[in-house]
């Protein structure tokens, strides 16, 4: 979606002469999309607010409108085997005539069982439409939702090694110390205190564990990526 600007190299058998991509195109992205704010409209809905329409209607456009945007996003991006191929074995990768109505026909993209499962499927939902255009926004929403889960039927959170409890992810950037000489400097150092920061490390465990913000209201997924 985002390598339309650099030049492509097509695999191939060994001795045959390989098909290049050489072509300069601008790259076309998407900011706050259609999709994007029918997703928090049904996590609105589903929290409790009173919307014109319900969260089930809204997951559904959301869902329908984000296959279309990444699918133009593609077109117009050319990316690789959006519109040819180069072997007679492939095909194309652009949206196909009743793939999206197949796609809204499963389970994973109806907005069924209880308001939890309601709000994971929604999650990631948002997780999916930021994965390839918007990564810091994909970090954003693993980081407050806790979804993926690990052991989820729908998305699982993958391991990253055997002995998970040892590996940390941090949750957030260093702190830098402030200099004794800075006029700000007491301000600063009670600020970070307040904040429950400690200053001057990268080690990964205290970026894991000092979280930058907790919603005691918000809702509890229990075995997220960063709960």
């Amino acid at each position: 979606m985002i390598r339309g600007e650099y030049e492509y190299t097509f695999p191939d058998s060994p001795n045959v002469t390989a098909v290049k991509d050489t072509e300069k195109n601008a790259w076309w992205a998407l900011f706050y999309s259609s999709a994007e704010v029918n997703f928090y409209l049904t996590e609105l809905g589903l929290l409790g607010a009173n919307l014109p329409n319900s969260p089930e209607s809204y997951f559904e456009e959301g869902v329908r409108l984000s296959v279309l945007e990444h699918d133009r996003l593609g077109s117009l991006n050319k990316i690789p085997y959006y519109s040819s191929v180069y072997d007679p074995n492939e095909t194309v990768i652009a949206l196909q005539d009743g793939e999206l109505d197949a796609l809204l026909e499963q389970e994973a993209y109806q907005l069924t069982g209880t308001t939890l499962e309601k709000l994971e499927k929604v999650y990631i939902q948002q997780y999916i439409h930021f994965f390839i255009n918007l990564p810091n926004d994909q970090f954003v929403a693993v980081r407050r939702s806790g979804v993926p889960m690990r052991n989820n039927k729908l998305l699982p959170w993958s391991n990253f090694t055997n002995n998970e409890a040892s590996y940390y992810i941090p949750r957030r950037f260093m702190v830098n110390s402030p200099l004794e000489t800075d006029l700000l400097y007491n301000i600063k150092k009670a600020a970070y205190q307040a904040e429950g920061f400690t200053t001057g490390t990268n080690d990964p465990q205290t970026l894991n564990t000092e979280r930058v913000w907790y919603d005691k209201g918000a809702p509890n997924f229990g075995e997220g990526p960063n709960l």
